[in-house]
């Protein structure tokens, strides 16, 4: 109800402010109760609201919810809200709530010549914080691809990728050795 009492983001800041302040309760109340109002609430101020600031508030809430619809709305806040403020709060809510959808996503970004270097930066160290195969391969075919670009920002990016790609790939190794000194994952325990 509170989301259409904004007439002039501009000047209407107290208003503003409540709103934010009702999307992070609502986000709050969420964690505590069954059903899916809230999760509603922050999907549609996200995906609709006017003011960027509000959709900033409702991206970062819904990094505490989760859920599918929240993964979708969050994807696309990332590909096409048109202030960078916000893609990043979808970035960091997405690589906190994780999948394969998110890290594809993610990396579309990354590769994005046009997008703003500081939510492409972001996306790097959401594959690298992610983890796992997935991510993996992702940065390192964003490596290959920024290599070939003759962007200034893009060389730099490429080489956090192929860095990023092979601690990854170090860790994974690191995993796996574990796993084989593990008595538990010898069968030693059955």
């Amino acid at each position: 109800q509170a989301l259409g009492k904004i007439r002039d983001p501009e000047t209407d800041r107290e208003t503003l402010k409540a709103i934010v302040h009702a999307l992070r309760k609502a986000g709050s109340a969420f964690k505590k109760v069954s059903g899916n109002e809230a999760r509603d609430a922050l999907v549609e101020a996200l995906e609709r609201h006017p003011h960027w600031y509000a959709r900033w508030a409702a991206a970062e809430e819904l990094s505490h919810i989760g859920g599918g619809e929240a993964v979708d709305s969050l994807i696309k806040a990332l590909k096409f809200d048109k202030h960078s403020t916000v893609r990043r709060a979808a970035v960091f809510s997405l690589r906190n709530l994780a999948g394969s959808e998110a890290v594809k996503a993610i990396a579309d970004v990354l590769l994005d010549s046009s997008e703003h270097p500081e939510v492409r930066r972001l996306c790097l160290q959401a594959l690298l914080n992610l983890g796992g195969k997935d991510a993996e391969v992702a940065l390192r075919l964003a490596a290959l691809r920024l290599a070939a670009d003759d962007n200034l920002h893009s060389a730099a990016l490429e080489s956090e990728a192929a860095e990023a790609a092979d601690k990854l790939e170090q860790e994974e190794r690191a995993r796996a050795v574990a796993n084989q000194n593990d008595p538990f994952h010898k069968g030693v325990w059955l």
